[in-house]
């Protein structure tokens, strides 16, 4: 395997985690409150890293909105979660898109390595994480 096959697999394996993830809150988010707070608490840490992920000028934003969902009132919590999944997945949606679009290419490694933004502390962080969400999930009603 090379170097951009190694860089493709990772991004590959981030792009599934991102979907998972949101459907993991999405999931934890229709739950009673009580049930669901240590699930959402591990997707709101899994997305503090998730979002320096995304595009440069989509990640203020995305920040702004996760903030706005973790600080949420009660009555109102679905409703921030519901508007930060929705402009994550979209910026999700227009990353994954420039890479596939890179690979179309056939692109040098050095491109592989300016998109990919991956390093062994990234990938340690985000599989981590991941695993809490998973977690979060075996323990979810």
């Amino acid at each position: 395997m090379n170097e951009i096959q190694i860089i493709q697999q990772h991004l590959a394996i981030e792009r599934q985690h991102f979907a998972q993830v949101v459907a993991a809150c999405t999931t934890a988010l229709a739950a009673p409150r009580a049930a669901h707070e240590p699930l959402i608490e591990a997707c709101a840490q899994y997305f503090e890293f998730a979002v320096t992920r995304l595009q440069p000028d989509a990640i203020a934003a995305a920040r702004a909105r996760l903030q706005a969902a973790r600080k949420a009132d009660p009555d109102r919590l679905s409703e921030h979660w519901q508007a930060f999944l929705q402009m994550f997945t979209a910026a999700c949606n227009e990353r994954f898109a420039t890479i596939d679009e890179l690979a179309k290419r056939n692109e040098s490694v050095a491109q592989w390595r300016n998109i990919g933004r991956l390093d062994a502390e990234s990938i340690v962080g985000e599989r981590e994480r991941f695993a809490r969400v998973q977690a979060g999930l075996s323990g979810a009603p």
